[in-house]
């Protein structure tokens, strides 16, 4: 029996007729590779990616089932003495099949890469409480209304704010700190990147968020080997994101 491309969409989207949904489970029973390749399909099948997932199949996966199937007609004319190998052939490209199909579907988690938003999140808001009290002004007021927006995810509207925040004023390397991280999570890393390494030759409190964040607008702006070195000191140290830093070291 041969399970084809359309036996995986059919039974996955269960427009498949009871006859072959019958011969086909009875199948899998003895075949447990083929089986877990049905069931990554069904998995899939509420995504409604199905047949975009099988469309990613190299062409060789049809010429596999192709000629497995001349292979299983073939013993029908030939003697007994050829049936074993032509049965080890066909369960060959049955294997190297199914290994294609889940490979596409599930790629290897060593083959892993960097993601932002795996790596980018808010540091912890400690700006609110710190000019809770202050005199009443125009950087108070964007402070606060910056910090609602950058604790919200509105990371453009918490730069914009926050940025306009004049020198000297109520916790402006704080606001400045917190305006750099709003940039980056807006998509503008090079604003990120100037503010950060203007703060880094300062005193600092929560130099250990400059370093991190540093670290991802260098990443994301293509300047890996500055990444590398921040990433490096944060690993030889008792930073927070030791870990994720270990991890995207692994990966650029």
């Amino acid at each position: 029996m041969v399970i084809t491309r359309q036996d995986y969409i059919d039974f996955s989207t269960g427009s498949m007729n009871e006859e072959r949904r019958l011969l086909i489970e009875q199948y899998l029973s003895d075949n447990p590779l083929e089986k877990k390749a049905l069931e990554a399909v069904v998995a899939h099948k509420d995504s409604g990616n199905v047949d975009a997932i099988l469309q990613r199949i190299d062409d060789k996966i049809d010429q596999k089932i192709d000629s497995r199937t001349r292979v299983i007609e073939a013993p029908k004319q030939m003697d007994k003495g050829r049936i074993i190998p032509i049965k080890l052939l066909m369960t060959a490209a049955s294997i190297a099949a199914i290994g294609v199909l889940l490979f596409f579907m599930f790629p290897s988690t060593s083959q892993s890469s960097y993601s932002f938003d795996a790596y980018f999140d808010r540091y912890p808001d400690v700006l609110t409480n710190n000019v809770r009290g202050a005199t009443s002004g125009i950087n108070v007021v964007n402070i606060h209304k910056g910090m609602e927006a950058y604790n919200n995810g509105d990371f453009s509207t918490a730069s914009t704010l926050l940025s306009s925040v004049k020198e000297g004023k109520e916790s402006h390397d704080l606001t400045q700190f917190y305006s750099a991280i709003a940039y980056l999570g807006s998509g503008d890393p090079t604003s990120c990147k100037e503010i950060l390494r203007q703060m880094s030759t300062k005193t600092f409190p929560y130099s250990d968020g400059i370093q991190w964040y540093l670290a991802i607008s260098y990443i994301e702006l293509g300047e890996i080997d500055e990444a590398k070195v921040l990433l490096e000191g944060i690993i030889h140290s008792d930073h927070y994101k030791k870990q994720q830093a270990q991890e995207l070291l692994a990966v650029l």
